[in-house]
């Protein structure tokens, strides 16, 4: 087993800056293939409908990558790197895991029910408003 690995609040700070991407300009790159290495580095990016200035998820991006522009993610479905899928909630993911939503995919193209459809129960408990 490794010996448990200390660090103060500026150390921890700074790890999770560099392990997103937020601790120099252009980190992954920039352009289309700075996005698609930034979603490749980071795995996820929710597909947020939250839109002030711009959706959610372009901001994600927008400050990561210099010149981002929102037109990049469809260039990148287009190109076939990256792919959107429920997987805890709608995504862009890089194409490498998309062998992983396979094993669901079938489940439901072979009739699996949602798990609310198998929970009716809980369902009820859930909706009830009082």
């Amino acid at each position: 087993m490794l010996p448990l690995l200390e660090l103060t609040p500026k150390q921890a700070c700074k790890l999770a800056l560099i392990s997103q991407g937020l601790h120099t300009s252009n980190a992954f790159g920039q352009g289309v293939e700075g996005v698609n290495s930034a979603i490749k580095h980071l795995s996820y990016i929710q597909i947020d409908s939250i839109s002030v200035i711009q959706r959610s998820h372009h901001h994600c991006l927008w400050s990561r990558i210099n010149n981002y522009q929102a037109d990049f993610i469809d260039k990148l479905l287009t190109q076939k790197q990256v792919f959107e899928y429920w997987s805890h909630a709608a995504a862009y993911l890089p194409m490498q895991d998309y062998r992983f939503s396979l094993p669901k995919k079938h489940a439901i193209a072979a009739g699996e029910k949602h798990w609310g459809d198998k929970n009716p129960v809980t369902i009820r408990q859930c909706s009830d408003p009082a």
